[in-house]
């Protein structure tokens, strides 16, 4: 979504105000954040499915656990295969450097390519990601 966003705001706009929308794109998440209703620090739960549900269903209370048994759940979840498979596969892709942006002007700037054909080439990418997680999770595990 976001390449596409700037491909199009880069088409319509100059790249020094296609810049500054990127910049100030996080404020926008902020300020919908701030709009939700407040009373006293909390979230007003007074309208919500969740206030609604409490009222109409009785559900069974559990004992608070101690702290660390909730600590040594975790450790243990994480021991699993199924669950430590992935999260190291996430912290090697995450490691590597992001250069999507950088790539993505030189493309436009230096190459000279269209920014749709910029968007079909990061749409490959994305569909070789999805296959790279199909292939790891039906032909690796």
């Amino acid at each position: 979504g976001g390449v596409l966003a700037s491909s199009v705001l880069l088409a319509k706009t100059s790249s020094r105000t296609a810049m500054r929308a990127g910049a100030v794109a996080p404020l926008f998440v902020l300020l919908a954040i701030g709009q939700c209703e407040t009373h006293g620090g909390e979230l007003s739960l007074e309208h919500s499915v969740v206030a609604w549900a409490s009222q109409s269903v009785q559900l069974p209370m559990e004992p608070p656990s101690p702290e660390w048994l909730k600590w040594s759940e975790l450790f243990e979840s994480i021991g699993s295969p199924a669950v430590y498979g992935p999260l190291l596969f996430l912290a090697v892709y995450i490691a590597g450097p992001n250069y999507d942006d950088s790539l993505y002007f030189f493309y436009i700037n230096k190459l000279k390519f269209k920014p749709s054909a910029v968007g079909r080439l990061k749409m490959a990418q994305e569909l070789a990601k999805l296959i790279g997680i199909l292939v790891y999770r039906y032909a690796l595990i």
